[in-house]
C-alpha cells in the first residue's frame, strides 16, 4: 500500500484528533479547590493527541526530497485553509456561536486589530477562540527547519547506534525537564519553546516508522495497551501529588512535551501498527481513510462545533442527562467520551458535506464545460 494511504497511520490520525477534542471537553479537574481523581486520570488519557500528530508527521516528512515543493505543498494544504478559517473565525465566530449579533461579530475595534498584528509578529495565533491553532504555527516552524532535520535523520539512519543514542539522550532530556517541573527547558506551545520538543517527537516518529514492520502480533498489542494504562496511572499519581503539595499546582506533565506524552503517544502508535490486520478489510479501510481525510479541518473547526452545540442547548441537555442518570467516574467517562464523539460527529458531517458539495460543483463544471 502507498505510504500516503497506510491505513494504520490513518487510524492514528483519527485517534489523535479524538484525543485532542477530549483534551478540550473533559470536566474540570479542580472543583471548589479539591482535585477529583478520576477526572485527573481522564485528563491524562486525553493529554497526548498533539504528540501523536508529531509522530505521524515524522512518519512521512523526510520522504520529501525537494524543499521548495514541500514549502508549496504546506502553503497550499495547510497555510491557505488555516488563513481562510482564521479570517472566518475572526469576523463570524461570535455570531455563529450565538454570543453576538452579526454586526457586532463583524465589527472590531482598533485595539483588536493592533493586538492581532502584535500576536502575528510574535508568531502566535491572533484570533480569539482559535488558541488550538498554535499547533499549526509550530508545524510551519518544523517545515522551515526541514533541511536541518532531514540531514539529522539521514545521520541517524546511517547507523543503528546513532538512533539508539538519540533516543536515550532525547528521552533523558524530556525526563529531566519533567523532574524539574519544566523548569529546565521551559517548554510551551509557542515558537522555539515548542519547536524543540516538537522536533524531537517528529524525529521519534521517523525512527518508529522505519521499524514498524517489527511491530506485529498480540504481544505488541498487549504491551502497548498495558503500557498506555500504566504510564497514565503513574502520571496521575505524580500530578495528584503536585496538586496537593505544590502551591502553583504545576501541570507540565499533562502536556504533549513531557516524557509521559511521548511514551503514551508511542503506545498508541505501536497499538495501531500491531493491529494492522484489523484494518485490512476493504470497506473498513475506505471508511477509515474517508474519516481521516477530514481530521485536519475537524481539528480546526472543533471549537466552532462546540459553540454551536452549546448554542443549540445540546451540551447542557447531554450533561444533565448523564449526571442525572449516574454519578462519579462513570458519569465523567460517559460525558467525556460521548461529548467527544458528538463534537467529532458534528464536525465530520460539516466537513464531509462541504467535500461533497465541492465534488458536485467540480463535476457540474466539467459536464457543462
Amino acid at each position: 500500500m502507498n505510504n500516503k494511504r497506510d491505513v494504520s497511520v490513518e487510524v492514528a490520525r483519527v485517534i489523535g484528533c479524538l484525543i485532542v477534542i477530549g483534551c478540550h471537553v473533559y470536566p474540570p479537574i479542580i472543583v471548589e479547590g479539591r482535585c477529583i481523581l478520576n477526572r485527573l486520570f481522564l485528563a491524562c488519557l486525553m493529554a497526548d493527541g498533539v504528540a501523536i500528530f508529531w509522530l505521524v508527521m515524522g512518519f512521512f516528512l523526510f520522504n520529501n526530497t525537494s524543499y521548495s515543493k514541500l514549502i508549496k505543498k504546506t502553503i497550499r494544504n495547510i497555510a491557505v485553509p488555516m488563513i481562510i478559517f482564521s479570517i472566518v473565525a475572526f469576523f463570524f465566530s461570535d455570531w455563529i456561536t450565538g454570543n453576538l449579533s452579526l454586526w457586532e461579530s463583524v465589527c472590531h475595534t482598533k485595539d483588536e486589530y493592533v493586538s492581532l498584528i502584535k500576536n502575528l509578529l510574535l508568531w502566535r495565533n491572533p484570533v480569539a477562540g482559535c488558541d488550538h491553532l498554535w499547533y499549526l504555527y509550530v508545524y510551519f516552524l518544523i517545515i522551515l527547519i526541514f533541511p536541518v532535520l532531514k540531514a539529522f535523520t539521514k545521520y541517524l539512519d546511517e547507523d543503528p547506534t546513532h538512533e539508539k543514542w538519540f533516543l536515550i539522550i532525547s528521552f533523558c532530556f524530556l525526563l529531566l525537564n519533567d523532574l524539574t517541573r519544566n523548569g529546565m527547558a521551559q517548554f510551551s506551545h509557542f515558537t522555539i519553546n515548542a519547536l524543540v520538543p516538537a522536533s524531537i517527537e517528529v524525529v521519534w516518529g521517523h525512527i518508529l516508522y522505519r521499524h514498524k514492520e517489527r511491530i506485529a502480533g498480540k504481544k505488541c498489542i498487549l504491551i502497548s495497551m498495558t503500557g498506555f494504562v500504566i504510564f497514565n496511572l503513574i502520571r496521575t499519581a505524580i500530578q495528584w501529588n503536585r496538586y496537593v503539595k505544590l502551591p502553583d499546582r504545576n501541570e507540565s506533565i499533562l502536556y504533549w512535551y513531557s516524557s509521559f506524552g511521548i511514551l503514551c503517544a508511542l503506545c498508541i502508535a505501536i497499538f495501531v501498527f500491531a493491529m494492522h490486520k484489523a484494518w485490512e478489510n476493504e470497506i473498513l479501510t475506505k471508511i477509515i481513510c474517508c474519516v481521516s481525510s477530514c481530521t485536519f479541518v475537524i481539528y480546526m473547526i472543533q471549537y466552532l462545533s462546540m459553540g454551536i452545540l452549546t448554542r443549540l442547548g445540546y451540551q447542557e441537555i447531554y450533561y444533565n442527562l448523564i449526571y442525572k442518570s449516574t454519578y462519579g467516574w462513570k458519569a465523567d467517562a460517559l460525558y467525556t467520551f460521548g461529548y467527544v464523539l458528538s463534537v467529532f460527529g458534528v464536525s465530520f458531517i460539516f466537513v464531509f458535506g462541504m467535500k461533497f458539495i465541492k465534488k458536485y460543483i467540480k463535476g457540474f463544471v466539467v459536464i457543462r464545460g
